[in-house]
């Protein structure tokens, strides 16, 4: 074995037992003992570092001696048998270790001097709302060529450090699994990652129109649970069947807080459909901190779209939120004290599309006396009809202000705390005529 650049090692058996030689007095006349007794199949490896590392048998079990080859140590019995041609082999691995392959009973095996790891790991969050992302970092002892995480959601890596998302609320035990030369390890302690439902949540409203049908708002709504300082929203489509024509925020919960900046981008590419918008409350001065207080189902925007004339009758298509699309690409977010909060992107809005003959029943949400308009009149004439035996209201559908499915004074108080009081806009279809998304019993015939 040659051993730092010009010195040969010589591992021999001969006379008393196993002897070692080299060059370095300029012969080989000079030995080492090692062993004695019946040694064979020595096999020598060195390491960079100049390191011995020898294997050999005696009386059919395998012997190992390391170290200083000037003085490399006392043999160590490491495997014990009755074969008399296990022909063992040494080599030293990047760690350092010394494996040693021998025969037995026409197997190939291997053993080595390298401890089995530890696996032991730590996770940068061990909780947090939905979609929550969360480095796992390996911390294990001993040496590891290969790692095997189980997330715990299904998902699993082969990765020494990665990075994982976890989308759905609930409890994810992780695990790991090392491998090395001397063996695996399974961590003993299982982490348990905790991911709750996110108090901040974003979704498209489902609305129903027929084809040819112009200037549908199609509603973003948004439930948190933090003052929004700024909105940021990131939307793509099917331009074959819709095509984006604005965007509204007039017509939203944000309608009283006077927005001083709107802007948005929209793309009809058949390739690269989508719709972006911005919007900030207090941009100028003097700055008055105005912020959109928590609340549930409040409406952020309106994305306003013609319908094709060739949309297909009885079936639909979605307008989804989705981060990273735009250009630039934008995502989905809410400002909260000047920092960014990814909200929990939920259902994507189904445009139902209906036969061109249901155009007769198109109505405005809230629009009791029939008119196409949304104002005090409305809500009297329905009191009227409940109370005091007045004309029956030309459209139920449209009576129904709060799209609850019934006509009472629900309605009524839903439509004067919109018009007088900066309540909930009233849902699709509003604020101009479409089809009832919602099923119910009611219709425009009653």
């Amino acid at each position: 074995m040659l051993a730092g650049g010009s010195n040969i090692y010589l591992a021999f058996s001969a006379g008393e037992g196993l002897q070692l030689a080299s060059n370095i007095t300029g012969n080989f006349e000079e030995t080492r003992l090692i062993d004695t007794g019946n040694t064979t199949s020595p096999s020598l490896d060195f390491d960079n570092t100049g390191s011995l590392a020898l294997s050999y048998q005696r009386d059919g079990s395998i012997y190992y001696v390391s170290g200083n080859p000037e003085d490399p140590g006392l043999p160590v019995r490491i495997f014990s048998g009755e074969e008399s041609n296990l022909a063992p082999m040494i080599s030293t691995d990047t760690f350092g270790n010394h494996p040693v392959i021998f025969s037995q009973e026409d197997t190939l095996l291997m053993t080595t001097d390298a401890l089995p790891p530890v696996a032991t790991f730590s996770i940068t969050q061990l909780s947090g709302i939905a979609p929550l992302e969360v480095q796992m970092r390996d911390e294990s002892a001993g040496d590891v060529t290969a790692w095997l995480w189980t997330l715990g959601d299904g998902d699993s890596s082969v990765l020494q450090d990665p990075v994982h998302t976890y989308q759905e609320p609930g409890e994810y035990p992780v695990s790991l699994t090392v491998i090395g030369p001397g063996g695996r390890s399974v961590s003993t302690v299982e982490q348990v990652v905790q991911v709750n439902e996110s108090g901040n949540r974003m979704w498209v409203a489902d609305v129903r129109v027929y084809p040819g049908l112009e200037a549908v708002y199609i509603p973003v709504e948004v439930t948190h649970d933090v003052p929004v300082q700024a909105i940021q929203v990131a939307a793509t489509f099917d331009p074959g069947f819709i095509e984006v024509t604005g965007v509204d925020f007039l017509l939203t919960n944000l309608r009283l807080l006077s927005p001083e900046l709107l802007a948005f981008n929209i793309s009809n590419d058949p390739e690269r459909p989508y719709v972006t918008s911005g919007i900030i409350f207090d941009i100028e001065p003097p700055y008055d901190g105005r912020t959109l207080p928590p609340g549930e189902n409040q409406r952020l925007l309106n994305i306003i779209a013609d319908i094709s004339p060739l949309a297909p009758v009885e079936g639909s298509t979605v307008v989804r939120l989705a981060n990273g699309v735009g250009e630039p690409p934008l995502e989905n977010i809410l400002t909260v004290n000047s920092m960014t909060v990814l909200p929990r992107l939920e259902k994507a809005g189904t445009v139902f599309f209906s036969a061109p003959e249901m155009s007769t029943a198109a109505f405005v949400r809230g629009d009791a006396n029939g008119n196409q308009l949304v104002n005090i009149s409305d809500p009297v004439v329905l009191l009227g009809y409940l109370f005091l035996g007045e004309a029956p209201v030309a459209c139920l559908d449209a009576a129904d202000a709060n799209d609850s499915g019934t006509i009472n004074v629900a309605d009524a108080a839903y439509s004067l705390n919109f018009l007088f009081r900066g309540g909930r806009i009233p849902p699709p279809p509003f604020p101009n005529p479409g089809l009832d998304p919602s099923e119910d019993t009611l219709n425009c015939d009653q």
